[in-house]
């Protein structure tokens, strides 16, 4: 069973619809205690970049990756959503049956340069408790991609954005 729902975890980190289903926000039980982030992440990175550091530079990736763990924490998935490129982002509703989520990222390690982008690989953990009681922990990577500064390229591409999870069940 215990596999099961790590299995279940994984899928709903990486491959699920993340856009909030019409009518279940109201039928979802209010978690009993704060969320887990709440209490133990350190503050959050604002949620416009911090105009100290370069947003074109890895640790702006990172601040994105910190700010992403904050809202699973929060369980702001709609702003969690957003994070993520076009087409990329995976189904935060299944978060939902989450009682509790802890999600925690480090700083960006490899940065790579690839046609036009780079991208940034960070470290991140999740835990969480479902409803159930079963406990979850997942970790891995997040990949992040900004495009360059190319002609053509909008704004938006050129914000760090999650494009990949690379998480898996760890015991």
């Amino acid at each position: 069973m215990k596999h099961i729902l790590l299995c279940l975890a994984v899928t709903a980190l990486g491959a699920c619809d993340l856009r909030p289903q019409p009518g279940n926000q109201a039928e979802q039980p209010e978690p009993s205690a704060p969320p887990i982030a709440a209490r133990q992440v350190p503050a959050s990175p604002p949620a416009r970049p911090d105009p100290a550091i370069d947003p074109r530079s890895p640790e702006a990736a990172s601040a994105v990756a910190r700010h992403y763990a904050l809202l699973l924490g929060e369980r702001r998935f709609d702003e969690a959503l957003a994070l993520w490129g076009e087409g990329a982002a995976p189904d935060i509703g299944s978060f939902a049956n989450f009682r509790t989520i802890e999600a925690k990222a480090g700083a960006a390690g490899n940065v790579e340069g690839a046609a036009g982008s780079t991208y940034a690989t960070v470290p991140f953990q999740l835990n969480a408790v479902l409803d159930s009681g079963e406990r979850s922990r997942l970790a891995g990577n997040l990949v992040l991609r900004r495009v360059n500064d190319v002609p053509g390229s909008t704004e938006a591409q050129r914000r760090w954005h999650i494009v990949r999870s690379e998480l898996t069940p760890k015991p």
